[in-house]
């Protein structure tokens, strides 16, 4: 009986394991569909690197004090050459994921010119919503507030989302401050008004969600015996309750103080539900939005738009900014996109 314990508690870590968001897990399952793929892993030789630098001491719901980190990456520079803020958001489903998964994108950016940070955040399994985006206000506000000479920061920030940190990257910077943040934080207590200095001036969503209760998107739909990445992070699901699905959409918050935005996507519809509607939200406050779709030269070259439109869902997989041919069209945009801050 003990053995057959022992082994039942090794299936269970197994599973656990293999539904983590790490790279190596997303490179076994992609692998088979799309075997001309390889890890985007770019060097940071020649940078400067700060790991693991603390933003905030969590104490609610710990048994400890934990804290939360950033790691940064940036040009060696004189101390009169500051720089615009990027702030890169993992995903994982708000449930797994690290910091780390981002440090590829953030190296390339910073070798282009920008300071970029990699942050961490509370996940499902230890605090439900909306403790990561209290994290996201306080990373933000934070590091412009607390490492500003240390980074040799301009004051410009944006936060670049992937997937879940899409979804959160891009409810921060609706700019609205709807949620009451009064974390205590590593540098000491910060009331909510004194967040306005979390400021986010643009925003790089990829492939993450704006809309949960939407025609278009499949967030929230639980499987029997399998509830759903949104269910685990709101603590219930959205047939049962739906307040916190449209609280914890961005397309729900746009207003004058928005952000300007980047969209990035693949060609997985059910991560652009919304996009369009948010879009013209904030024409309408004649802010900016500009899409872009990534996809293999292989896979459009010499086809016209029509029939780009209509290529099948499978072209470019969710998790595309993490692999090579991808990963380098993705910074491409980006640089694109924040060409007129340098």
């Amino acid at each position: 009986m003990k053995l057959l314990f022992i082994i039942f508690s090794i299936a269970i870590v197994i599973s656990v394991n293999a539904q983590e968001f790490t790279l190596q897990n997303q490179y076994g399952k992609m692998i088979k569909k799309y075997p001309f793929i390889v890890p985007y892993q770019p060097s940071d030789s020649g940078l400067v690197v700060y790991r693991d630098v603390v933003y905030k001491i969590v104490t609610e719901g710990t048994r400890a004090p934990r804290n939360l980190c950033f790691d940064s990456f940036s040009l060696p520079t004189d101390n009169n050459s500051k720089k615009p803020l990027l702030v890169f958001v993992h995903g994982g489903g708000w449930a797994s994921g690290s910091k780390e998964m981002d440090h590829p994108m953030a190296i390339e950016m910073a070798r282009k010119g920008f300071v970029c940070v990699c942050i961490d955040y509370r996940k499902s399994g230890e605090a439900l919503y909306p403790a990561a985006v209290e994290d996201v206000y306080a990373a933000v506000g934070n590091i412009k507030r607390y490492y500003s000479d240390l980074l040799n920061l301009d004051g410009r920030v944006c936060v670049i989302g992937s997937s879940a940190g899409g979804q959160l990257a891009s409810l921060v910077g609706c700019n609205d401050n709807y949620l009451s943040v009064t974390d205590d934080i590593v540098c000491g207590s910060v009331k909510r008004g004194e967040v306005s200095n979390m400021h986010v001036d643009r925003v790089i969503d990829i492939d993450g969600v704006l809309a949960f209760i939407h025609r278009d998107s499949s967030e929230g739909q639980d499987r029997p015996g399998k509830p759903s990445a949104a269910t685990l992070w709101f603590g219930k699901s959205l047939a049962e309750d739906k307040t916190k699905g449209l609280e914890a959409s961005a397309l729900n918050h746009v207003n004058a103080n928005s952000a300007d935005y980047v969209f990035i996507v693949g060609t997985q519809k059910r991560f652009t539900a919304g996009i369009n509607e948010m879009g013209d939200s904030l024409r309408h406050y004649h802010h900016w939005a500009k899409t872009y779709r990534i996809f293999r030269s292989e896979d459009v070259d010499g086809k016209s738009e029509t029939e780009i439109e209509e290529l099948p869902e499978s072209t470019t997989p969710h998790c595309f900014w993490l692999f090579s041919p991808w990963a380098e069209k993705v910074v491409e945009a980006m640089s694109e996109a924040l060409a007129d801050w340098l």
